[in-house]
């Protein structure tokens, strides 16, 4: 995914409402080191290392009803 001329890479995650815990709470410290890397060796494989980037989640929360509610975050890792 692109922002004008920062490349995105965006992690997704689902979720019940009655779930107490944020799903941002979710995202372990070993989660993030991972998607960074796993983000770099992409940037490094294209030859994209110069290119802004970021990482961004989007939380997707159903509620009661299962209709799905979604947050996005951005720079989230």
């Amino acid at each position: 995914m692109q922002d004008k001329d920062t490349i995105v890479f965006v992690e997704v995650r689902s979720r019940a409402s009655d779930t107490p815990e944020h799903p941002m709470d979710l995202l372990g410290g070993r989660k993030q080191q991972r998607m960074v890397r796993v983000a770099e060796e992409y940037l490094y494989r294209y030859k994209l290392l110069d290119r802004p980037w970021r990482i961004d989640c989007v939380f997707v929360t159903f509620n009661e009803r299962g209709t799905p509610e979604f947050e996005h975050v951005r720079n989230a890792v």
